[in-house]
C-alpha cells in the first residue's frame, strides 16, 4: 500500500488479468529522482470485492505498488491505518473489504493480490443466538449491524419475536419474597433471626459475628454478639 502513488504498479505483466500496451509518454518517477518506463496498462482484481482498474506495468520496479488515492476513490472505500495492520472498508456501508498487516513499517499485502479477500468469508458460521451468547448477550440489533459490515459471518436470520431466556431472567425485577401481610398476635408468637458474620476484623473482645432476633409483634430487637457461630 502507498499513499504517495497516484496509480496501482507492478512489474509483472502476468498478473493482470487483462492488458494492452501502453502507447502514452508518462514515466514513474521514484524516490531517487530517476525515472522508470511503463510498458503495459491493465486491470486485476485484489477480491471479487476490490477490483483495481488502469494498473501500470513498470519493469524495473521491485515491489507492486497499490495507491491508497486511487483504490478508496474508485471503490467508494476508505482506508484506516494504525500501528499494526489496515483495513479498507466501504465508505457508505462500512461493510470490510479488507484487512492486512504492517511488516517492519510497509503497509503490505503478504500473499500477493488475489489472496487480499473479504474478512467474512474466512470467520465460522454461527446463529444469531450462539452469536449473542458468545458476545456477552449483546443486543441482537448490534449482532446484525456487525453482520452487515462484515465483522460475523450469521448463518440465520433475525429471530422474530427476539427472545433469550438468560437476558429475560437477568431484568427480572419479581422479588425473591412473595409480600406477606400476616403479623403476630401477640408478644413472642412469631420471632425473626439473622446472623452476620464473619466479620472482617475482629472487635476488641474478639467477637466476629452478630445475631438479631426481633419480636414481630412488638418489634422489640435482640442483639448479641459472637465468638463463634
Amino acid at each position: 500500500m502507498d499513499t504517495g502513488a497516484t496509480s496501482h504498479m507492478t512489474p509483472s505483466l502476468s498478473q493482470l488479468t487483462d492488458s494492452q500496451n501502453y502507447n502514452g509518454t508518462d514515466r514513474v518517477f521514484v524516490g531517487n529522482g530517476t525515472s522508470l518506463n511503463i510498458t503495459h496498462v491493465g486491470s486485476l482484481s485484489l477480491s471479487h470485492t476490490v477490483p483495481l482498474s488502469d494498473v501500470l506495468v513498470v519493469p524495473n520496479l521491485t515491489k507492486n505498488l497499490v495507491s491508497v488515492s486511487k483504490l478508496t476513490h474508485d471503490n467508494h472505500a476508505k482506508a484506516i491505518f494504525v500501528d499494526d495492520s489496515f483495513v479498507i472498508q466501504n465508505r457508505k456501508t462500512g461493510r470490510v473489504l479488507a484487512r492486512e498487516r504492517c511488516d517492519q513499517g510497509l503497509y503490505v499485502m503478504n500473499q500477493g493480490p488475489q489472496a487480499l479477500l473479504t474478512t467474512s468469508s474466512s470467520l465460522p458460521r454461527a446463529s444469531f443466538e450462539l452469536w449473542h451468547s458468545r458476545l456477552g448477550h449483546v443486543n441482537f440489533d448490534v449482532i446484525n449491524k456487525l453482520n452487515q459490515q462484515g465483522y460475523l459471518n450469521v448463518s440465520s436470520i433475525l429471530p422474530k419475536p427476539i427472545c433469550c431466556t438468560t437476558c429475560e431472567m437477568a431484568k427480572s425485577k419479581r422479588l425473591v419474597f412473595y409480600d406477606n401481610n400476616k403479623r403476630a398476635s401477640a408478644v413472642l408468637d412469631l420471632i425473626h433471626c439473622d446472623l452476620w458474620g464473619p466479620s472482617p476484623v475482629a472487635s476488641l473482645a474478639g467477637y466476629s459475628y452478630f445475631v438479631i432476633f426481633v419480636d414481630d409483634f412488638s418489634r422489640f430487637t435482640w442483639f448479641y454478639p459472637l465468638r463463634h457461630k
